[in-house]
């Protein structure tokens, strides 16, 4: 049986026809196990609204500008801490200001908080079944110190590729091991996208970057979505009046909300 160019090029067509069927079929299961819908739970929400509270004192916060005016505190970074839904304390990068490179946000977070708690308790302070969130992925050496202290779970906001702790952590088998959770908000996702184009187009550094207008316009849109926030769960209601309570009540320039 003999076939003419004709049906040869059609039974090619049909192969390739099926191939690329296959191909997609593949595809469809790949990405029904890998990808998985976004769901919205209580705890995620809760962990939302406390990030977003820790951009806006970011924002109240703002620090110069490399280009502009030369910042006298620090880098643009900030930490709350949480316990039972209530911020208890906050931080602020002050590496400028006090001239060591020790005072992270964290850093200047955990000193503050348990100076405080010294002088009304009399068993040594510790942060256990705490949660920190803060805007930027600690490094090492904040990792270690909240570790130390049994701080439950830390909220980050945007990568740092150079000196964050989640590329040193890699492979590392801690006894006690604080979860670090990337904070559910589409904020992150706009500070990491805008530093990637900047270091890459631009060469920019992580430390200018956090000193950017662009950065500032992001914090300022985190705030301003605070003060409407919409609860899914009304369980969160408690941690959302203290978190738009925190805000107005920290000294700062408050946002021009749309």
């Amino acid at each position: 049986m003999t076939f003419s160019k004709q049906h040869r090029s059609l039974f090619i067509g049909l192969l390739l026809v099926l191939e690329l069927l296959v191909a997609c079929a593949v595809l469809y299961l790949v990405l029904q196990a890998f990808v998985q819908p976004v769901i919205v739970t209580q705890r995620n929400e809760r962990d939302e609204i406390f990030m977003l509270a820790a951009y806006g004192l970011a924002f109240k916060e703002w620090d110069g500008d490399y280009g502009q005016q030369k910042p006298l505190r620090g880098s643009n970074v900030a930490a709350v801490l949480v316990q039972d839904d209530k911020i208890v304390a906050y931080g602020l990068n002050r590496e400028f200001e006090k001239r060591q490179l020790l005072y992270h946000a964290e850093m200047d977070l955990v000193l503050t908080y348990l100076d405080k708690l010294s002088h009304t308790q009399k068993n040594v302070a510790t942060l256990e079944a705490a949660t920190v969130y803060v805007t930027l992925e600690p490094c090492l050496m904040c990792f270690s110190t909240l570790r130390t202290l049994g701080v439950e779970r830390i909220i980050y906001g945007e990568r740092d590729m150079a000196h964050g702790s989640i590329k040193a952590l890699q492979g590392s088998y801690m006894i006690h091991r604080p979860e670090l959770i990337p904070a559910p908000t589409p904020f992150v996702n706009q500070l990491n996208v805008g530093f990637s184009h900047a270091s890459t187009v631009q060469g920019m550094s992580l430390r200018k970057w956090l000193h950017r207008q662009a950065v500032k316009d992001i914090y300022q849109s985190a705030y301003c979505s605070l003060l409407v926030y919409k609860l899914r769960y009304t369980e969160n209601n408690d941690a959302l009046k203290n978190a738009q309570n925190f805000l107005q009540e920290t000294p700062g320039t408050m946002p021009t909300c749309k």
